[in-house]
């Protein structure tokens, strides 16, 4: 069974894509590789235990596809679309939203996505939060006394924590970069709660899967901040492969997940812990589900040059 190995990874972020072309930088890979690099999330900030606990997943990928398996912590979601248009990572979970740029910057397809026979693709929600103290109670409170607040999104490439509340900002006349005191990122999800909690910023976006998750470990709790505002639903975060690699072994890494919770209960386990809803599964995903946030990048201008098909 072979073993996981862990490499960090940092690398320049491409916000705004001053790196190039996707076809500049990403060459044909005609040859099944030997090793298939999986990047983790920005979101999993307990690194050592997340590679831990990770073991069963590495071990059930490495069997079913017979080959080295090797973790990659990235530093960002920029980070992520960098390493994949260089070829450092082969294999990563997306926010919605990195997945939108990768698929305008580089080469990138999509493997699944978790949702639920029933219900189809899963979805989540931006907040817009505040803490206690700050004396905001509506958005209306924002649109006034914008000037006088310090204003933090998660990551330029997140979808929950940047796209939506920017656009949100936008719809109400607001220009974050102009109309507030401040902007900042905090480069996670976790960060910015805690940022907002600690009352260092007096308004942030969020993701509603990350503050739930806080609130059941007792990270935080209900009254350490208020919620303005709640987003309609994004769809659910995407499996992504990088798209220079062999159609074929392509394949072979879809089926070893969409087969996951069939061969290997134990990885599987793993792999949905970080939901509340048993009934979750990987799917099979469409570009189209995405297209409505590839719109709204391009209307906010958090995109350019668009890719001709």
């Amino acid at each position: 069974m072979q073993k996981m190995m862990v490499v960090c990874l940092c690398v320049f972020s491409l916000w705004h894509m001053g790196c190039g072309s996707g076809a500049d930088g990403a060459k044909m890979t005609s040859a099944r590789p030997t090793v298939l690099r999986i990047a983790f999330s920005p979101g999993q900030e307990e690194v050592e235990e997340r590679v831990k606990t990770l073991q069963p997943v590495t071990d059930y990928l490495a069997k079913e596809l017979d080959m080295e398996v090797t973790m990659v912590r990235t530093s960002s979601y920029s980070t992520i679309i960098e390493a994949m248009r260089a070829e450092k990572i082969d294999v990563a979970g997306m926010a919605p939203f990195t997945y939108v740029i990768a698929s305008e910057k580089t080469n990138v397809d999509l493997l699944a996505a978790w949702g639920s026979p029933e219900v189809g693709a899963r979805h989540y929600n931006s907040y817009f939060i505040t803490h206690p103290n700050s004396g905001i109670k509506t958005m209306e409170d924002v649109v006034n006394r914008a000037g006088d607040i310090v204003l933090q999104f998660v990551d330029p490439a997140s979808t929950s924590g940047h796209l939506i509340p920017r656009s949100h900002l936008m719809s109400l006349g607001l220009d974050p970069e102009n109309d507030f005191k401040r902007v900042i990122f905090g480069m996670s999800h976790t960060t910015t709660i805690l940022t907002v909690v600690s009352e260092k910023v007096d308004l942030a976006g969020c993701a509603s899967s990350s503050l739930q998750r806080m609130l059941e470990a007792g990270t935080v709790k209900e009254d350490d901040f208020v919620m303005l505002w709640k987003s309609p639903p994004i769809p659910s975060v995407p499996m992504c492969i990088r798209g220079t690699l062999p159609d074929a072994f392509k394949e072979e890494v879809r089926a070893a997940y969409l087969n996951m919770k069939m061969k290997s209960p134990e990885a599987w386990g793993v792999m949905t812990s970080q939901f509340r809803d048993t009934s979750l599964v990987l799917m099979a995903t469409h570009d189209s589900i995405y297209a409505p946030l590839r719109e709204l990048a391009y209307q906010i201008d958090l995109l350019k040059d668009r890719k001709v098909p």
